[in-house]
């Protein structure tokens, strides 16, 4: 049985140690260690096994144990949590190691030959050579059957990185490209990336030979950063969300991804508020956002935090205001368990697309980030869809957004093209492949890196603006032909010969549409051929949101839309006969430094909920006093009088 996906509270505790700190551990107490878990409700844990300096917290038979560890704080805890009903899970890192200096073998390698460094720690090992079986594998089974653990959280997804050590050169082949600029570059990062999902199948299948019901995970596989196909055998999906950007925001995207995954997932937060760099806890406000975030998105909360070297436990004051934030997690919970996400909008993130635009071992995908951005703000629900999974999940979904995204496979073509066709809607942002669904002729991209548009569309535009300015928006735009396209605004080339200290301003409007729509099929498709989402994301580009959810509201219908003064995030989940809509409220930081600060949350009143039904409701019900909810035209309309952190409306739609 898995029991992750009932594990609503967990955290996990940072503890990398170099083998130059002495007394390590010499004040932990196993017992008190437990017992201020279970007095604030936590249901699971991840502690140290293996750290990134590559030293173990137990009696290691293969690999070796801190040099100056006072006491096996590993299996303690795992005995003390066990004896409270906590379940463990025994964090391993990878590569990082201080003591391999005899085994030159396990070394991952430069082009040049030269040992691989993980950060400032002496060397960095290669899973995909002999220390992943001699090492690695034989650690992570110690740690399942030895301790017992009830699974490992395993960290470092190695196809980030790049090696030329000798068993990747034998994988491989000889004539390995030392960098992006030489041919075979993106082969070659293919093929790391397969080289390590094949570890981890292997890795995955020893741990559950030895102990089936121990669960095996990795950090970051399958998340925004990493949309290629799962590795079998993998238990639980998880991430540690980066945090110098909005910690709600990141927890909302990785969440809104694993969502498509038939796996239950979890977003890890910190408690800190520069991440795993400092000791300084965050706002427990900022703390209850964030937890509201992911339960509402169908995934279970995780807070990292940091224990001390000494004493190798937690700070207990700290823990006391982890409480808080827990006890709001009890409060939605009713409203999670047994509950699944609900297909609505789709903004497709491609793995390849990343990749090979790129030449990157780790996709960044910001025109994503942005899609997603000026979906939630505009009050609508979408799940980020990788393309390995598009043809099966795509026909559940009202809407797809492609934002920026140009090496789709033959496979995605086709599945768009009949999604399309069978009468849902399509919106396209940037350079396509599907030129003739958006009814235009490609002619290639625009010469300038930047260009303008105006637009006088009212839903296309932000609601406190009079009239539209030109937009100017940073990137090489598309320069296509209309054939059967409706053109809503024409691209405008920029001045040639501007002043260089502001830029090129607006120049001559061109005859290539900025903003079109076409029919096609029973469908509809939109195009957007600047880079909108990528402009949003990075420069704060805040008027090119409601363009992206005005286009997606005139080309399909959503099942759920939310309208609030305040900005609210919407998620959908069903549980049976019903539907659940969560709300968040979506705070941005008040302090203009990062990374986001969230202290104080304004609360929205006066909130209309668009639940697209289909039939009268049984009942309408929820964890707010104050609603109200009428049904007309297939639509069943609620309205919330008041949203704090979070709120949930419940719509019986049949019979139990």
């Amino acid at each position: 049985m898995n029991w992750y996906a009932d594990a609503f509270r967990k955290m996990h505790f940072d503890m990398h140690t170099p083998g130059d700190v002495t007394n390590v551990g010499v004040g932990f107490d196993a017992e008190v260690f437990a017992r201020r878990f279970d007095e604030i409700g936590v249901e699971a844990i991840c502690w140290f096994a293996k750290c990134g300096y590559g030293w173990s917290y137990y009696p290691t038979q293969v690999g070796r144990r801190h040099p100056h560890l006072a006491v096996d704080t590993f299996p303690a805890a795992v005995e003390a949590c066990h004896a409270r009903g906590i379940k463990v899970l025994g964090y391993y890192h990878l590569s990082g190691c201080e003591w391999a200096e005899g085994r030159p073998d396990w070394h991952a390698r430069n082009a040049d030959g030269s040992p691989c460094r993980d950060g400032s720690i002496r060397f960095s090992l290669c899973p995909i050579g002999p220390a992943g079986t001699e090492l690695m594998i034989p650690q992570l089974v110690e740690i399942v059957t030895l301790q017992p653990a009830d699974g490992v959280f395993i960290d470092d997804l190695v196809g980030w990185r790049v090696c030329y050590c000798d068993a990747c050169r034998r994988g491989f082949g000889p004539d390995m490209p030392a960098g992006p600029e030489e041919p075979g570059w993106d082969e070659y990062l293919a093929w790391r990336r397969h080289a390590a999902a094949e570890f981890f199948e292997r890795a995955a299948a020893a741990v559950h030979q030895a102990r089936p019901e121990a669960l095996f995970g990795i950090n970051y596989a399958g998340s925004f950063r990493h949309p290629d196909v799962l590795p079998k055998g993998l238990d639980y999906l998880t991430a540690d969300i980066p945090e110098p950007e909005s910690s709600s925001l990141n927890a909302s995207l990785l969440c809104r991804q694993h969502a498509t995954q038939p796996l239950p997932y979890d977003a890890m937060n910190s408690r800190m508020l520069h991440w795993w760099l400092d000791w300084t806890q965050k706002p427990v406000t900022a703390m209850m956002q964030e937890f509201a975030t992911i339960l509402a998105n169908g995934g279970r909360t995780f807070l990292g935090d940091i224990a001390y070297h000494r004493t190798a436990m937690p700070d207990p004051a700290v823990l006391t205001n982890a409480g808080e934030a827990f006890a709001l997690c009890r409060e939605i919970e009713p409203y999670a368990r047994g509950a699944e996400p609900a297909p609505d909008l789709a903004i497709l993130n491609s793995a390849e697309s990343h990749y090979l635009r790129t030449h990157s071992p780790n996709a960044h995908p910001i025109p994503v980030k942005g899609a997603h951005l000026a979906l939630l703000e505009a009050g609508l629900h979408a799940h980020i869809l990788p393309e390995h999974d598009l043809s099966a999940l795509l026909p559940e979904y009202t809407g797809l957004v492609i934002p920026e995204q140009t090496h789709l496979s033959e496979a995605t073509l086709a599945a768009v093209r009949a999604f399309v066709q069978g009468g849902r809607g399509l919106v396209v942002i940037g350079d396509t492949q599907l030129a003739d669904v958006l009814g235009v002729e490609r002619l290639g991209l625009m010469p300038e890196d930047r260009s303008y548009f105006v637009c006088d569309a009212e839903d296309l535009n932000p609601s406190d603006e009079v009239v539209c300015p030109p937009r100017l928006v940073y990137g090489a735009a598309l320069r296509a032909k209309a054939t059967t396209a409706e053109a809503i605004a024409p691209l405008i080339a920029p001045l040639a010969g501007g002043p260089p200290h502001s830029g090129a301003p607006p120049g001559d409007v061109t005859q290539y549409p900025a903003i079109a729509i076409n029919a096609y099929g029973a469908g509809k498709a939109a195009l957007v051929a600047t880079p909108v989402a990528t402009d949003l994301f990075v420069r704060g580009h805040a008027a090119l949101a409601p363009l992206i959810a005005g286009l997606v509201r005139r080309v399909c219908e959503p099942r759920v839309a939310v309208d609030a003064e305040g900005t609210l995030e919407v998620s959908l989940l069903r549980r049976g006969s019903s539907l659940l809509v969560h709300l968040v409220n979506y705070t941005a930081s008040r302090h203009p430094a990062r990374p986001a600060t969230v202290d104080r949350i304004v609360p929205v009143h006066d909130v209309v909920i668009r639940l697209r039904t289909g039939q009268e409701p049984l009942g309408v019900d929820g964890s707010v006093d104050s609603l109200r909810w009428s049904f007309s035209d297939g639509v069943t309309e609620v309205r919330v009088g008041r949203v704090e952190v979070w709120a949930c409306v419940e719509v019986q739609v049949g019979a139990e």
